[in-house]
């Protein structure tokens, strides 16, 4: 493994919440292409490990596969930390983002202020203000911790979803 893959590997160690890509470029004082080509050898490198390489955008974070666990283990660490209420809301947004306050009080029918206010103070969401006919709105959507808490690494890996399976149907 080359030095400089070695150094970020142990930077993104030492920061477990992740670091910016522009970070790495001017903490180890490389190029874009160079880090780039070293992310793509520490994602081969761990690929056989309990750990992954989490990539969002421009965000780089060493997470745990928390998916080669017992599934006993993996719904116990899921659900854990959160509220059957709060995973609902968190569902609602992982599949509709982004969606506004509104939208998601619509599907469940009760309102959702105090969750949302608590998957914001938890990182897992966050929220942008989107202008839909001239109104400034907040729109909320999942973040990069989102993805780490569940252990994947794109919402691509989120089990599909039929149209309407776990909505409310009145």
């Amino acid at each position: 493994m080359k030095l400089l893959t070695q150094q970020i590997h142990s930077l993104l160690m030492i920061n477990s919440n992740g670091l910016d890509l522009s970070n790495l470029i001017n903490l180890l004082e490389v190029n874009e292409e160079e880090v780039n080509s070293s992310i793509s050898e520490l994602t081969a490198y761990l690929k056989d490990s309990g750990t992954a390489l989490l990539q969002s955008e421009q965000k780089i974070q060493i997470v745990a596969k928390t998916d080669i666990l017992p599934a006993g283990i993996q719904n116990k660490l899921q659900t854990e930390q959160l509220s059957a209420t709060l995973l609902e809301v968190l569902t609602i947004i992982a599949y509709h983002q982004p969606i506004t306050q509104l939208e998601i009080e619509s599907m469940r029918g009760i309102g959702s202020e105090q969750t949302i206010k608590g998957l914001l103070e938890r990182d897992l969401i966050e929220s942008k203000q989107k202008k839909v006919d001239g109104i400034s709105l907040p729109h909320y959507s999942t973040t990069h911790a989102f993805l780490a808490h569940l252990g994947i690494t794109s919402l691509d890996e989120l089990p599909q979803v039929t149209k309407n399976e776990g909505t409310h149907e009145n």
